[in-house]
């Protein structure tokens, strides 16, 4: 996610389900005990879309809190505002398992 998009999800993946696409794209999932520095972490909403995403860092999420912010910090699942969504699930590239 970059700093300054109007918007971090892009209607066609909202339509399409981010989480249908990842596998096309070289995701595969990762357990959330399994997970490591470096995994995709989406947040879905109880629509199954796509709230909030980030990258797996130490112990907790890089993200960004929103599109109107220009910068990323470091929170933890539980930190993450409800309205993200309660399932988690996290991602990694196929070429590095």
């Amino acid at each position: 996610m970059r700093a300054g998009v109007e918007e971090a999800f892009p209607p066609i993946w909202k339509d399409k389900d981010l989480l249908n696409l990842l596998p096309q794209w070289g995701f595969i999932p990762v357990a959330n005990e399994a997970s490591r520095p470096g995994d995709l972490v989406v947040f879905v909403n109880e629509d199954n879309l796509p709230e909030h995403m980030g990258i797996r860092y130490k112990d907790g999420i890089l993200a960004k809190p929103g599109n109107a912010q220009a910068f990323a910090f470091v929170h933890k699942i539980e930190e993450a505002f409800p309205s993200y969504g309660k399932k988690v699930p996290f991602f990694r590239r196929a070429i590095l398992t």
